[in-house]
């Protein structure tokens, strides 16, 4: 079965034939779908049961699994979502994550709009083996990212980009931190992952979360909660309920 999820910004139409057809929805963002059949138009289902049809220029697909949850299961209420921002402080791909990661990104959308800052996230849940482009570093080979725990992200603010060198450039230790008012924009970046890395399992999420930029060798575009360091057993679970197919 082939799962998709939709990429078109300002919504896709999902008709009721192909090409001309009546549309009968208007479906957002990210949306989830299953495909039926596959050429020009797909032939797609949504989640809440309605079968037409969409441009397959404008769906994302892949061969996702559905996760089953077992009782009694270390990785119980592993479910992987789209999380749709609140606000345009989070923009580029679609964020899919297991939604036991949701909280991390709501409080990284709020530490964004304290900073005065964005981000553009360019990957999150990524299946494993499959090659990844433009990677700063060679990817993992228990990464976070394949749980739906972790984002790749780049920052901006009205005038500037912060890319991986940029990023790789910031030093995010307290006493680098500047007391100003006003200040400058890498001072708000700096700001942000300072907050990532040292006040993240203080705040209400209660989660400590790793910062890219500390690692050796350096990654300084990715976020993660570290859950494949922490808790392994959990992180296995979660993999082979998302993954079954995947051979550790």
């Amino acid at each position: 079965m082939k799962r998709g999820q939709t990429t078109a910004r300002a919504g896709l139409c999902l008709r009721d034939a192909p090409k001309v057809g009546n549309i009968i929805d208007a479906l957002k963002y990210g949306t989830q779908l299953e495909v039926l059949s596959q050429e020009t138009w797909l032939k797609v289902k949504t989640e809440n049961g309605q079968i037409g049809y969409v441009l397959a220029d404008y769906v994302e697909l892949s061969e996702l699994k559905a996760v089953a949850i077992e009782p009694g299961n270390t990785a119980q209420h592993t479910q992987i979502m789209t999380y749709h921002p609140k606000t345009s402080r989070i923009q580029g791909q679609p964020i899919r994550i297991d939604r036991q990661f949701e909280h991390v990104i709501e409080w990284l959308e709020e530490k964004l709009q304290q900073h005065d800052i964005s981000m553009w996230v360019t990957s999150s849940l990524r299946e494993p083996g499959k090659a990844v482009s433009a990677a700063v570093v060679n990817p993992a080979t228990l990464s976070n990212h394949f749980i739906g725990h972790a984002i790749d992200i780049n920052l901006f603010t009205e005038n500037q980009w912060f890319n991986s060198s940029k990023l790789n450039r910031l030093n995010i230790k307290d006493d680098s931190l500047q007391t100003s008012l006003t200040p400058s924009d890498e001072e708000r970046v700096r700001r942000f992952l300072h907050d990532v890395v040292y006040a993240s399992s203080a705040s209400k999420i209660q989660t400590t979360l790793r910062w890219g930029g500390n690692f050796s060798p350096s990654d300084p575009v990715h976020i993660d909660d570290g859950l494949n360091i922490w808790d392994n057993a959990k992180y296995y679970a979660k993999l082979r309920q998302i993954w079954p197919e995947y051979v550790l």
